[in-house]
């Protein structure tokens, strides 16, 4: 089978991807969003082209361009992109969902949807040894418990959800001290979460390279997934279908993660294969296993071969 993945800029003009269309001759052009996947069947459409499109959008792009303010829900521009969004997910040869949810999402336009997740490095795994080596480095003890964020706080994820976070935790657990790290840095939040609890309840607020990351992932004991109280139909339909690549991350180096019941997709992903805490603001579901357990689920789901693996099988069901 001969596969070819359209680099985006090739796509913003249908004639030079026309052009390499002729040249190449593929048998599966594989879209990573709904602009080249309209420009992929516009093309088959209009050339008579042979090739099947599979749609793999990444996330809910239409809702996402109202929460950013690009386009106003029930506006023009949104109605339009809905009908452009119908046409494209029916006429695609296959569509792929990163999550569950998201696929059942897809489904309700093209019954031949699947659920591939995104990759996650394999250098994340979660290692005893190392742990304690960077636990011992930063003077943490069995009484520290270390929670991590990646991330910005304010439009997926609110501070005040933050708060409610730490708060429970600071309650559930009396016998220990929360710590916090933030590896995207974040002043304003950290200012105010040490003006709500204690100074020194931040142990880390900066950028970090990335290949640091999983070291502060095998150093924490808990990956924070807040959410936020935002409401409407936008919100609910992304936070029902996102997975976060973060959230992977803390998943395949066997960090628990915190998530918020709202984020349908991952609170599902965690209560199946026991690897966090599933909290609603009040009241929390614990469903965890050991660490190395996690890692190796969550290592095996989003390993690059696995991932492979799937898209070989999308591909060959299409012929």
């Amino acid at each position: 089978m001969h596969l070819i993945v359209i680099p985006f800029f090739l796509l913003i003009s249908i004639f030079p991807f026309v052009y390499y269309v002729c040249k190449v001759r593929p048998e599966v052009v594989h879209c990573r969003n709904l602009i080249s996947s309209f420009l992929a069947n516009i093309a088959k459409k209009m050339f008579a082209f042979k090739y099947k499109v599979v749609c793999d959008p990444r996330s809910v792009y239409v809702e996402e361009c109202v929460i950013e303010h690009a386009f106003r829900y029930q506006g023009v521009n949104y109605k339009v992109w809905k009908k452009m969004e119908k046409w494209i997910y029916h006429t695609s040869d296959a569509c792929i969902g990163l999550s569950y949810n998201f696929k059942q999402y897809l489904k309700s336009y093209n019954g031949n949807s699947y659920y591939v997740p995104a990759v996650v490095g394999d250098n994340y795994i979660f290692s005893d040894v190392r742990r304690a080596e960077l636990r011992a480095k930063w003077n943490l003890g069995e009484h520290d418990m270390v929670c991590c964020y990646i991330g910005s706080i304010g439009t997926w994820h609110s501070l005040e959800k933050m708060i409610s976070n730490v708060k429970f935790l600071i309650n559930k657990y009396k016998n220990k001290q929360i710590r916090i790290v933030f590896l995207s840095g974040n002043t304003m939040a950290c200012n105010e979460i040490t003006k709500q609890f204690n100074s020194e309840i931040i142990l880390k607020n900066g950028r970090v390279k990335p290949n640091e990351v999983l070291d502060y992932l095998l150093m924490s004991d808990i990956g924070l997934v807040p959410g936020s109280d935002n409401n409407g139909f936008c919100y609910d339909l992304l936070y029902d279908t996102m997975i976060s690549s973060k959230a992977e991350e803390y998943l395949s180096s066997g960090l628990p993660i915190m998530v918020n019941t709202r984020i349908g997709s991952l609170a599902k992903l965690v209560l199946d294969n026991k690897s966090g805490y599933i909290f609603d603001g009040k009241k929390i579901i614990e469903a965890v296993s050991d660490r190395n357990s996690i890692s190796m689920v969550f290592n095996n789901m989003f390993c690059v071969s696995n991932v492979v693996k799937n898209y070989i099988v999308i591909y060959n069901s299409l012929f």
